[in-house]
């Protein structure tokens, strides 16, 4: 039998080529199903890498800024140890006044909410206070947020004067993103075109001692609602889009008033056992 001679160029040549597609990762034409296998999974791996870097720069861009320090400045100062802790008044329940503020002041923010509809949001919150936290609330109060700090001083030299200790303010505030989509079924010959909105929400808590000015407890709160809206409504609408887009908002802003809710029970809680030892 003849043997191949060590010097034969074409046993070289395919050693080499063999050898070569081991190192750099590439395989030898018998297999293109694998290689092609390889490819289209690299593929996913580099669009999925791309999609998680797109969502990572969505959810920085939609992060709602803090609005609290624009409302209560240098002038109110947060104490870690406040005195006294939130007591209880002799003739009953501690009395607070409460302010609710839609803020859309800051960069890329959405629109505040209508005055008809934080009405309606403080009449659920005002219950929840009531019942939870043991407090009467003596006074609503408004604020139209074009000046907020000399609006907050004014108001609280207000409800100093009417005696009331204490003061809650709430601040909503949101962001929101839209992308077009196609709505109905996936087996339906035609879809209808659509715009696909999810809101996130912010909502800042703080009470103030009316007498030190004091931030004796605060809490935040996150929530999200989403929505599908057609483009171009069908039959009679029972909320135009606006209506439909402020319902989104006030969804989004009170799921993100339980989570501070519930967060500032516990700060209540924990201040008013240390008054009773």
């Amino acid at each position: 039998m003849a043997m191949a001679s060590n010097n034969d160029p074409s046993l070289a040549a395919a050693l080499s080529a063999h050898l070569h597609g081991e190192r750099m990762g590439t395989f030898p034409d018998k297999t293109p199903w694998l290689r092609d296998t390889v490819r289209r999974s690299c593929q996913r791996m580099m669009l999925g890498a791309i999609l998680f870097a797109l969502l990572l720069s969505a959810c920085d861009t939609l992060s709602v800024q803090p609005r609290l320090p624009v409302y209560l400045g240098e002038e109110f100062a947060t104490s870690s140890h406040p005195d006294p802790a939130i007591p209880g008044e002799p003739d009953g329940p501690t009395r607070v006044a409460i302010t609710i503020v839609s803020d859309e002041s800051a960069r890329g923010a959405a629109p505040r909410i209508s005055a008809g509809m934080v009405s309606l949001m403080e009449n659920r919150i005002v219950k929840d206070c009531e019942a939870d936290l043991g407090v009467t609330v003596a006074d609503r109060l408004s604020m139209s947020g074009l000046n907020p700090q000399q609006e907050a001083l004014g108001l609280l030299a207000r409800i100093r004067e009417q005696g009331i200790p204490y003061w809650l303010l709430i601040i909503f505030s949101s962001a929101e993103v839209e992308s077009p989509t196609s709505l109905g079924e996936e087996t339906m010959m035609t879809q209808m075109p659509g715009t696909a909105i999810e809101n996130f929400a912010l909502v800042e808590v703080a009470l103030v001692d009316t007498e030190t000015r004091q931030i004796v407890a605060q809490a935040v709160g996150r929530g999200s609602e989403s929505m599908e809206l057609l483009t171009v409504p069908i039959g009679d609408q029972t909320y135009s889009q606006e209506e439909t887009r402020e319902i989104l908002r006030a969804n989004a802003g009170m799921k993100a008033w339980k989570q501070a809710f519930r967060r500032l029970k516990e700060a209540w809680k924990s201040r008013y056992s240390e008054t009773r030892r």
